[in-house]
């Protein structure tokens, strides 16, 4: 918690109970003071006091002076502590003041015949302080007494001050306070801060302006900084969660000291930070060497300066070097007519007892100051060498760079806003009657401050909102310090504003306006930023802005950096090699144009096909001798034909897949695969009826007719193509592509449609070849002239290896490569029919005709 808050709420705890126990004793505030208020102090050296009287005083603390602390001990000390080294624009607030009080005052129309006084401090910034300058202003004298009222006239109706901490206190005694500094009061609801309003947007709005600020340039690693004075402590907390809200972390939040050797540690903490972008919280007055140190080292720094600072252009150049190209949201002031001007007559010649004006006068002017006993405690702590400034003017406007300063506007306001709640007070209860004391109208007060509207001299609508604060419009500035041919000079660019919109903050930003330190926008982030075709991981150790680079996977892309996630390619596409855009999958069947497995396919199948057709050929040619007669014409031209056929349905498998092909090319192969092997079967059938019809008185004569080998072979076929015909109307085969099997590409197939029908046409192959495998090898040791069946028996055992062996092959592989492994059981199971059993009868037929005789194969058969 902040110390000031906590010093604050026990004084006030104590000053409430006192005014419990006064309450309870009777009012002390009649016209006859009591005792206090006859007893006198001669005022301190340090006492910064500023006293008009006047029919309704107006109270105010300010903070102007510094504290410093010392260790030495001289009598003429402050005993604890020493207020110096004023802060020029802070005395100027303190004199808009005064002089707008006085402007009110020469107006006629807006309080007649009502006078403004006020009673003002300079607490240095110590809390302590603070509650007794409160309490001194309450009371009438520097004597504080709690409770205790020694006005007789002019009594205190309202506070305008910087000193937050303040209103709980004032609350207790209910006088409404006006800040132009401190809008984080607006947040708190206890009902001791109903009475503070603030002439400042609420805080909450510069968080979320921060933060779009932050969601906008793509800052989620940034750093805080805060003063030990703890008045930023606060603020940082807030602003970090409303950081981490919009998913932007915070990297460290560091509060400075006053050793410097601690600060250096700090120092290398944030050197080795990948945060470029730092946001100062609170006042910054003491810390200024640790920004200089700080942007020596890390010359990318960009600084995210707290509202405070827009006074800051009296600071060496140093400073404004360190800060330069710094961005600020901030009020931008309006000028206020004749301030300069009073401004300018504001010198130590016109106010020789300004004790503050004094100090200025010591310490920017080098200049002996009128107070004896504050020169010579001077003399004994610096060692600024003094002259003698009789008689020339040092008005204080030299030290001011601009006259606009949002600060100025606000509490200008803050007593013009006090005023209007006056004005309209006492023509809603027709005066202020000369007997009663404000003590008892400043209730009322409460209630019109709240109620106040007006349009003032800049078109402005001034009009508290629901939590007490002002909706003036804030801005955003560039800080630019830079070398010109007349010297350095500072200037601020207006280049973005804040916009409200009921419960949402947009930060309007105009980018080309912006200059930064290196030239670009700077980069503030944990980590790189992921390049395209990776995705942010995050790991679960680290914060949610920290993140690791994973490349998308597959099927996805992602074509923008530092992207979330991975986008899924259409089913049609897939991710190019840097996974950046979908382009087409490439399409893969076997092509004629571009697949050399389809050329081999082709050449093999219009070679076996010739070869075919000149054994065909052949066999016609010895239509009508014995070898050709006694291996039975017809069933060997059939089983040429169908193998011939087989041969060509090849065809049907290559090139592009289409519908028609689907449909053709299994049930082709099924139907002339089956006239093979049914043809086979007849001749195997055919050779084990002859064999044992030679024997005298068999049976098996009648069955020796060649019909009954063309009922083998219609009858065979007929199941293959009744089988086929049930696929075709229940699920017929049909052109389809495959997306998903292989990455990347897409597999123009035949889809089977039924696989159960597929595999029930090769299975009949298979029990068609398998009969005639066992039936040709039981009568394989008959006479080789006379039948073939030593052949069957070797075309068999080729088909059943290759079907046996290509079932699996078939069922491992996708795409093209399945149908080349059908095609490639197609053409070898063809090729060994072909080769085993008509290779040997061609040999005899061309080479052996000797051997091509009835007489030779009579003598074989006896044999």
């Amino acid at each position: 918690m902040d110390l000031l808050l906590i010093i604050s709420d026990v004084v006030s705890a104590v000053c409430y109970l006192l005014f419990l126990i006064g309450e309870s004793c009777g009012r002390r505030t009649s016209t006859s003071p009591p005792s206090p208020c006859r007893l006198s102090s001669n005022k301190a050296m340090f006492q910064y006091e500023y006293y008009q009287e006047g029919d309704i005083t107006i109270g105010g603390i300010f903070t102007v002076n510094h504290l410093i602390e010392y260790i030495q001990t001289y009598e003429i000390f402050h005993p604890r502590l020493l207020c110096t080294i004023p802060n020029v624009k802070n005395y100027a607030t303190l004199m808009t003041l005064i002089f707008a009080i006085d402007e009110i005052n020469k107006k006629s129309d807006l309080l007649p015949n009502i006078t403004l006084g006020y009673h003002l401090y300079d607490t240095c910034g110590d809390s302590i302080q603070s509650v007794q300058n409160v309490l001194s202003i309450m009371t009438g004298q520097q004597l504080e007494v709690p409770n205790y009222s020694c006005r007789k006239h002019g009594e205190v109706a309202a506070f305008i001050g910087d000193m937050f901490s303040m209103a709980q206190l004032l609350g207790i005694y209910g006088y409404s306070k006006i800040s132009y500094n401190d809008p984080d009061q607006l947040s708190r609801t206890n009902d001791l801060y109903r009475t503070f309003f603030t002439t400042t947007q609420h805080e909450d709005v510069r968080y979320m302006a921060i933060s779009g600020l932050m969601v906008h340039y793509k800052w989620d690693w940034v750093g805080i900084l805060t003063p030990f004075d703890n008045s930023g402590e606060a603020e940082a907390e807030k602003l970090r969660r409303q950081l981490n809200v919009h998913k932007v972390c915070v990297a460290f939040i560091i509060q400075l000291s006053s050793d410097w050797s601690i600060n250096s540690e700090k120092l290398n903490i944030i050197q080795n930070s990948n945060a470029r972008v730092i946001i100062i919280c609170g006042k910054f007055h003491l810390h200024y060497g640790f920004l200089q140190n700080l942007a020596f080292l890390r010359e990318n720094i960009t600084f995210i300066l707290h509202e405070s600072w827009s006074s800051a252009f009296h600071m060496g150049a140093d400073i404004l070097q360190a800060i330069n190209c710094s961005l600020i949201l901030t009020h931008v002031g309006q000028y206020i007519p004749d301030l300069e001007s009073f401004l300018d007559s504001t010198d130590v010649t016109n106010r020789p007892n300004d004790p503050i004006l004094e100090d200025i006068l010591y310490f920017y002017f080098a200049c002996f100051i009128p107070n004896e006993n504050k020169q010579f405690m001077f003399e004994k702590v610096y060692t600024i060498e003094v002259r003698n400034c009789t008689g020339g003017s040092y008005p204080i406007t030299s030290q001011i760079a601009r006259l606009t300063n949002p600060t100025f506007y606000q509490i200008y306001t803050a007593v013009y806003i006090l005023a209007h709640a006056l004005r309209e007070m006492m023509i809603t209860t027709k005066g202020i009657n000369n007997g009663e004391r404000t003590n008892g109208f400043r209730g009322k007060l409460q209630r019109f401050l709240r109620k106040v509207s007006y349009i003032d001299h800049t078109g402005q609508d001034i009009t508290f909102n629901k939590n007490g604060g002002l909706s003036l419009p804030i801005y955003l500035l560039n800080w630019i310090y830079k070398k010109e041919a007349s010297g350095y000079t500072f200037r601020t660019v207006d280049v973005g504003y804040v916009q409200l919109d009921e419960k949402q903050v947009f930060v309007i930003v105009f980018d080309d306006k912006i200059q930064w330190k290196t030239g670009k926008i700077p980069q503030s982030q944990c980590t790189e930023a992921c390049p395209t075709g990776y995705r942010k991981a995050y790991p679960k150790h680290i914060q949610f802005c920290c993140n690791d680079c994973a490349q998308c996977s597959a099927g996805e892309i992602s074509n923008v950096s530092d992207s979330e996630h991975c986008y899924k390619c259409p089913d049609d596409e897939w991710p190019d090699e840097k996974k950046v855009r979908c382009i087409p999958k490439s399409v893969e069947f076997l092509s004629y144009t571009t697949d050399i497995l389809t050329s081999v396919f082709s050449s093999i199948s219009l070679f076996f096909s010739v070869i075919t057709l000149i054994i065909l050929r052949t066999f016609i040619f010895f239509w009508d001798t014995p070898l050709v007669k006694a291996n039975n014409r017809i069933v060997s031209f059939t089983l040429l034909v169908s193998i011939l056929l087989s041969f060509l349905c090849v065809f049907l498998f290559l090139g592009r897949p289409v519908d028609v092909t689907c449909l053709l090319r299994q049930i082709s192969f099924g139907f002339f695969f089956s006239v093979s092997v049914s043809s086979v079967l007849a001749k195997t059938i055919m050779v084990c009826i002859v064999f044992r019809a030679t024997r005298p008185g068999s049976s098996w004569k009648k069955w020796m007719e060649a019909k009954y080998s063309y009922y083998v072979i219609v009858t065979c076929s007929s199941i293959q193509v009744l089988i086929c015909v049930l696929w075709l109307l229940v699920s017929p085969p049909y052109q389809d592509a495959d997306l998903y099997s292989y990455l990347g590409k897409i597999i123009i197939e035949c889809n089977e449609g039924s696989d159960i029908w597929f595999y029930s046409m090769l299975g009949y192959l298979g029990l068609l070849a398998a009969v005639s495998f066992v039936l040709a090898f039981m009568v394989r040791t008959l006479p080789d002239s006379f039948n073939e069946a030593k052949y069957i028996t070797f075309s068999m055992l080729v088909f059943c290896s290759v079907w046996i062996a290509m079932i699996p092959a078939y069922l491992s592989t996708k795409g093209k490569y399945m149908v080349a492994v059908e095609i490639f059981a197609i053409l070898t199971s063809c090729a060994g029919i072909l080769v085993c059993i008509f290779f040997p009868k061609c040999y005899i037929l061309i080479m052996k005709p000797e051997l091509n005789c009835r007489k030779q194969l009579v003598e074989k058969l006896n044999y």
